[in-house]
């Protein structure tokens, strides 16, 4: 065989390839993005990233939605759904650490358990279907100098229970244990959220 052959068989191919990977990202990727992006309508505000891709946003009266988009061309990772709760504390105040709520309002954190800031993520995979997660961001007085707030964050499977690796109690066993914590505390208010997430996107979850 010549060599002029086999630099037109080389470039078949990688043409070939080319050709698939932006067939797979416009129909797996863009074109569910772009689905997504239709749920939120002509309210959604948009912010370019920079070069790793753009974020879309959405106020829904006690909701905040977000989809970030991957860059083309990536085929996974980098893109995801997020729809978060404001718990009771929204700052704090910079000079005596106390907490307030969205209304300017000082919280009593000796007498009050405050609710933490939740949010639901969602991976969406590239053939389908989910991975998820939660956030708790919780105000902790010993985090003033930190920001005031400790994220804790946990893996949910598809019926929205935690997914907890033994590496995690053997590594991580406090971080673990006030995740599970949060998660039962606070599961009526995480169903809201998620329940008002898969509405919005249709994402059809095995949930109650």
């Amino acid at each position: 065989m010549s060599i002029k052959k086999k630099l037109i068989i080389f470039a078949s191919i990688v043409f070939g390839v080319f050709l698939v990977i932006n067939i797979i990202w416009f129909v797996f990727v863009w074109g569910k993005y772009e689905g997504y992006k239709g749920k939120l309508g002509n309210e959604m505000v948009v912010d370019d990233l920079e070069g790793l891709g753009k974020r879309y946003t959405l106020s829904d009266k006690d909701f905040g939605v977000s989809i970030k988009t991957p860059t083309y061309p990536q085929l996974s990772g980098g893109g995801f759904l997020r729809v978060s709760k404001a718990g009771d504390a929204v700052g704090y105040d910079s000079e005596t650490g106390i907490p307030f709520n969205k209304d300017g309002e000082y919280i009593d954190i000796e007498n009050t358990k405050i609710k933490p800031n939740m949010v639901f993520y969602i991976w969406p995979k590239l053939f389908g279907g989910y991975k998820f997660g939660i956030q708790y961001d919780c105000f902790e007085e010993d985090y003033i100098e930190y920001g005031g707030f400790e994220s804790y964050q946990v893996n949910l499977d598809d019926n929205m229970k935690p997914i907890i690796d033994e590496d995690d109690y053997i590594n991580y066993e406090e971080y673990t244990l006030r995740s599970q914590e949060l998660y039962n505390e606070n599961y009526d208010d995480m169903m809201e959220l998620i329940k008002y997430a898969n509405d919005l996107f249709d994402l059809e979850l095995n949930i109650n």
